[in-house]
């Protein structure tokens, strides 16, 4: 019965040692495609990871250079308001200094010696005082309806001509004819300046 019994151990211990290895390989197939579950459902998220890193990498590349362009096209903005501001206080200075009194009594007999029909000339109080009567008996030669000298003291320099009951307007103030320079001039400084 010896060797029976040692048989029958010997057969149940080897069944168990089968079972123990089938169910062992059996664990170990299911940790091995858990882990490649794992593995790929690791790696599908690090893909999806890196393209929304990428797109928003992206993103934030374009809104970056939107910025700048942004940026630079204020900054252009901002240097041609200077420069257009800095150019009229120049024009306006230097075409006020050209106003001499002797060069506004030219200009002024000129343009109401043009017209048929009495005018109203306003100048600044000082110029007003100081040309009133040699503008006024040049004037009056050329107008027949004669003309008044108004002191304004809204002109500083240059002079306006109203005509026709005022329903004519002619504007030769320094800040009208320095605006008049700058419209001519910015379309060039702005070509120049986005250059």
């Amino acid at each position: 019965m010896s060797t029976e019994l040692q048989s029958l151990i010997d057969k149940i211990q080897a069944e168990g040692i089968d079972k123990a290895k089938a169910e062992a390989a059996t664990i170990i197939a299911e940790a091995q495609a858990r882990a490649r579950a794992i593995r790929a459902e690791a790696e599908a998220e690090a893909a999806s990871m890196r393209q929304k890193g990428e797109a928003d990498a992206a993103l934030f590349r374009e809104r970056a250079e939107h910025a700048v362009r942004q940026a630079a096209r204020d900054v252009l903005l901002g240097v041609e308001k200077d420069i257009n501001e800095t150019l009229g206080r120049l024009f306006l200075a230097t075409v006020s200094e050209a106003l001499t009194p002797a060069l506004l009594q030219e200009l002024i007999v000129s343009v109401v010696g043009k017209y048929d029909e009495g005018a109203v000339v306003s100048l600044s109080p000082a110029q007003a005082e100081a040309l009133r009567l040699t503008l006024l008996a040049a004037l009056q030669k050329n107008a027949a309806d004669g003309v008044r000298i108004a002191p304004d003291a809204d002109v500083r320099a240059g002079f306006r001509v109203a005509l026709a009951g005022g329903r004519i307007e002619h504007d030769f103030t320094a800040s009208a004819i320095a605006s008049a320079l700058m419209r001519l001039l910015r379309p060039a400084l702005a070509a120049l300046i986005r250059q």
